[in-house]
């Protein structure tokens, strides 16, 4: 009876070292591709955020909003620009004079007394240095400018109160201050004007007009 001989079954060999290595090596590169997409992605949307952020910091925002202080159209609130920084009007108020009658006829002796056909103008004022070098400030900076129709006429009225002291603004500071002046009711237009005291030329600000108060006439003399 014949042997058979049988050779022993061979299980199907798995993947080889090679093809594991080749399995890993494309894994890894997908991988990498996946992150560098997102890496790029997240750059792309920072710098969309980013420009015009830049756009508006510093110096950039400053030239930008600020207004032209050679306008002739300046107004209170409105922030203009400065050889140094800034200066802002924010608000101007109009006292008008009190009467002897007022006063219960105590107007004697008074100090600071504004009275009927004169009105007292308050305007707050604000400084801000965003310049490398100190800067000086005082009242004598500001005047009160009248006229009765779209120009100024006459000589500038000097402050006859304020709570702003000479001194140096320094860098990267501002001051706040209240600059008084006292001028007829005779329904004139008012401006605030500003000497730039770095060399940067004079400022106009329209502040209004005053009420139309005359002033009452002298008792008659026997």
């Amino acid at each position: 009876m014949a042997l058979t001989t049988t050779s022993p079954r061979r299980s199907n060999p798995g993947p080889s070292r090679n093809s594991a290595h080749e399995s890993v090596s494309r894994a890894g590169s997908a991988l990498l591709v996946v992150a560098m997409f997102a890496l790029v992605t997240v750059m792309v949307a920072g710098i969309s955020l980013a420009v015009p952020l830049l756009r508006h910091t510093g110096r950039t925002a400053t030239s930008i909003t600020l207004a032209n202080p050679a306008s002739t159209s300046l107004t209170l609130g409105q922030p203009i620009r400065t050889s140094f920084g800034s200066l802002t009007a924010s608000e101007a108020l109009l006292n008008n004079g009190l009467s002897s009658e007022d006063l219960g006829g105590m107007s004697h002796g008074v100090s600071n007394l504004v009275g009927t056909g004169s009105v007292e103008v308050d305007v707050v004022v604000s400084l801000t240095n965003t310049s490398k070098r100190a800067v000086g400030f005082d009242a004598g900076q500001f005047k009160l400018l009248v006229g009765p129709g779209t120009a100024p006429v006459g000589k500038p009225i000097k402050a006859t109160n304020t709570t702003l002291q000479a001194g140096l603004l320094a860098p990267g500071t501002s001051v706040d201050a209240r600059v008084t002046f006292v001028t007829a009711t005779n329904g004139s237009a008012l401006w605030l004007q500003y000497a730039d005291p770095a060399g940067g030329g004079l400022t106009r600000i329209g502040l209004g007009r005053t009420n139309v108060v005359k002033a009452p006439a002298a008792p008659h003399q026997h």
